[in-house]
């Protein structure tokens, strides 16, 4: 508020600034929205309030002035641009180009940044919400029914953008469907990320389920929290992979995954209502050989 105020002091004190002897020639005054400025724009002035769509001009003197958005934000008062020359039209131009905010990121505004955001993070709710609810139905179809190989412990070698390089130690504990956890420690030498000096680790828990004649395929979802070489500030994501194993044992097998998250969790849950989102988007893509060190008959 308080620069709001010095800014519209500033705007009367210059345009009551220009000389006397100016007073009896004629003064017009031009108006442009400029910049992502959102128009129709509503000019507030001592002669009456204007609609602006591009460009407007109005005559006479104004002793102070006031402009908004189409969505209400208030736009900041410029310092106009003045041509003159003695005994003719003086013309007095302003370009509103830029809201009152923190940082002027956002052209439309707190509220509409708040309200795309919002709608963002429904989104991925929804989406993540339904994933475990099938995965979820999918585990507990298969808790009771034998499944060769299951439940076990594995241990995992492989190459991903959000882990690095990495080790990863995975419990299946169910029958054909069941309840994972999983952990792991690696360092990025591929992908070259912000965080790569670090060593990266991650762990999380979901769900699996199997599919196949001999139970050689079996489905992953789960959620990961990380330190990873991505970005610093933690992450957490949602990854799904696939499994398949080979032979009659199913010992030995490869896999791959996707995963989506957010990350710089540090700088997201430190961010304030109307303050830009502090966390940042990340994926992973995965790839890697699997061995079963116990498993069940």
């Amino acid at each position: 508020m308080k620069i709001f105020f010095q800014q519209k002091i500033i705007c009367i004190l210059y345009l009551l600034s220009t000389p006397t002897i100016l007073a009896g020639q004629e003064i017009v005054n031009v108006f442009q929205v400029g910049g992502d400025i959102c128009e129709p724009v509503t000019l507030k002035t001592s002669k009456g309030t204007y609609t602006i769509r591009g460009s407007i001009t109005i005559n006479g003197n104004l002793s102070w002035f006031e402009a908004y958005d189409c969505r209400g934000n208030q736009i900041v008062n410029p310092s106009g641009s003045v041509s003159t020359r003695s005994g003719q039209t003086t013309t007095r131009t302003y370009v509103l180009k830029t809201l009152y905010n923190n940082d002027n990121s956002n052209p439309y505004g707190d509220s509409y940044y708040n309200e795309r955001q919002e709608k963002t993070t429904s989104t991925v709710e929804n989406v993540m919400s339904n994933l475990g609810n099938s995965m979820g139905q999918m585990a507990s179809a298969g808790m009771g029914i034998p499944a060769a190989g299951y439940p076990n412990l594995s241990f995992n070698l492989g190459a991903s953008h959000m882990y690095g390089e990495f080790a990863r130690l995975k419990a299946c504990l169910g029958d054909a469907g069941g309840f994972i956890l999983y952990g792991g420690v690696g360092k990025d030498w591929i992908f070259n990320g912000n965080n790569k000096d670090k060593l990266s680790w991650h762990s999380g828990i979901g769900y699996y389920g199997t599919w196949g004649d001999d139970d050689e395929q079996e489905f992953n979802m789960g959620i990961t929290f990380s330190e990873t070489p991505v970005c610093p500030g933690y992450a957490l994501s949602l990854d799904l992979s696939y499994n398949y194993y080979f032979r009659e044992s199913t010992r030995f097998g490869v896999f791959g995954g996707l995963g989506l998250g957010v990350g710089n969790l540090k700088d997201a849950f430190a961010t304030k209502e109307g303050d830009k989102f502090g966390g940042e988007f990340v994926w992973d893509i995965t790839l890697g050989i699997a061995i079963k060190l116990f498993a069940g008959d």
